[in-house]
């Protein structure tokens, strides 16, 4: 079934898609984190306004690619597992997946699997690129801080996309699961500044900018177990509900 749904990933141009939104945020971001201040003045209204720009350094590199990746490209992922792992509207195809599962998991399981390496490939091509860039385009790098911040950051995408195919498991809406998921972590980004929130969600996660400034490690660890846990309790609601409905039996028939 891994094999299967590796196949569909790539036939439907899924994994080209979601590759294609980190890329473009991994190029992008460091370049316009580079030239704000050029940019910025050949969009200035008058000559008469002096736009005043500190200059960038690589920390502002990344956090752009930061800031980009937990936005339209996290949408797109959403949107593309929760797309993968539900079953559709085609009422033959339903048929045909549900007539050869004995267990939901047997169905759904490999469709997570495939969905998590699928985003978790597209969002280190796009780290990479972002990491190529700022060592080129920036001086004075902590490479070593750089990965892992990237790789924190992976972790809370490849997490929350997770999550929209969950969704789609349970309501097999890819759409409204998308979008739900993604606007629920949109609104806790706006209080991520709430302890509450950075520590218990996998908002942390997504923006670990903290660690660009030597914030320590530990600080990721509760919002990471929570992640799992959060992980681990839907992924059981999900999985563990018959794959077709039992037929009532009314006892006058009998």
């Amino acid at each position: 079934m891994i094999h299967f749904e590796a196949r569909r990933w790539t036939r439907s141009r899924r994994l080209v898609i979601v590759c294609a939104a980190f890329a473009f945020a991994g190029m992008s971001a460091p370049l316009v984190a580079a030239y704000a201040e050029q940019i910025l003045g050949a969009v200035q209204p008058s000559s008469n306004v002096s736009i005043l720009v500190e200059d960038p350094t690589w920390r502002d590199g990344i956090a752009s690619y930061l800031q980009n990746a937990a936005q339209l490209s996290l949408l797109v992922a959403c949107y593309v597992v929760a797309w993968a792992c539900a079953l559709g509207s085609d009422e033959r195809l339903q048929i045909f997946y549900r007539s050869r599962a004995t267990q939901r998991w047997h169905l759904f399981l490999p469709r997570l699997i495939m969905s998590g390496l699928c985003v978790c490939v597209a969002a280190s091509l796009g780290g990479l690129l972002a990491f190529y860039e700022v060592m080129v385009l920036f001086d004075g790098n902590d490479p070593a801080r750089m990965l892992l911040v990237l790789t924190v950051q992976s972790t809370g995408l490849v997490t929350v996309a997770l999550l929209a195919g969950l969704g789609a498991v349970l309501t097999n809406a890819p759409v409204v699961s998308a979008l739900t998921t993604y606007f629920v972590v949109f609104f806790l980004d706006l209080f991520r500044d709430v302890s509450i929130v950075s520590d218990w969600t996998p908002i942390a996660l997504l923006r670990p900018e903290p660690l660009l400034e030597q914030s320590p490690m530990s600080d990721y660890l509760r919002p990471g177990l929570a992640a799992l846990a959060l992980l681990a309790v839907t992924t059981s609601i999900a999985l563990t509900r018959p794959v077709r409905a039992t037929p009532h039996v009314n006892r006058s028939d009998r």
